[in-house]
């Protein structure tokens, strides 16, 4: 795992030995037999984004099991507050992931500023490149923080951990060859500020 931090405290783990080509293949192939291709999304978002209620760690596969594990590791490691990696190695979180798909001129094309979880401050978020256009460079995740725009590298097999609350908008393809980005949350349901200062 390498790491490489960014402004604002985004950090990028890599996982190059952990996923494979083929890995990545089946999970795509996944997404699109049981979302994408069936129509199976959330309608009210621009792009294609699975289900909000289908949470792809739950799916029991050994390549879903990857992403779990390393976004679960890279979020354990960005965090330094001894209560929150306990909690971690204990299980004691709740976790969210999903997929965001999106390609010049679709039909579900538009995007918007987001955060994520905006209800839990003890939240964090990551973005792991699963497939990205190779001959495109507008296509990285863009952050807007206090009138600072940051745009990520288009780099595959990283996690990109970050505070929930940090504004982002995904990258916008000027061809159409697709770009699959998975998204993650981690959270801590009861904590409250005295609990960790």
């Amino acid at each position: 795992m390498i790491i490489k931090k960014y402004n604002f405290g985004i950090k990028q783990y890599l996982y190059n030995d952990v996923f494979s080509e083929d890995d990545k293949n089946l999970i795509i192939s996944h997404l699109d037999e049981n979302f994408f291709n069936i129509g199976k999304i959330e309608k009210k978002y621009p792009g294609y984004q699975t289900l909000y209620n289908h949470n792809l760690f739950q799916i029991n596969y050994d390549y879903f099991e990857k992403l779990k594990k390393t976004f679960i590791q890279s979020c354990k490691d960005y965090v330094n507050i001894s209560k929150i990696k306990f909690d971690i190695d204990h299980e004691k979180y709740g976790s969210k992931c999903w997929c965001y798909l999106n390609w010049k001129n679709s039909d579900r094309s538009g995007q918007e500023f987001h955060i994520h979880n905006k209800s839990n401050p003890f939240t964090i978020s990551g973005i792991f490149y699963l497939k990205m256009p190779d001959d495109d460079e507008n296509v990285g995740t863009k952050f807007l923080m206090g009138g600072n725009l940051i745009t990520l590298p288009s780099i595959t097999n990283s996690w990109f951990i970050f505070p929930s609350n940090y504004g982002h908008i995904p990258g916008n393809p000027t061809n159409t060859k697709k770009r699959y980005v998975i998204s993650a949350d981690l959270w801590f349901t009861d904590y409250t500020v005295n609990d960790i200062i």
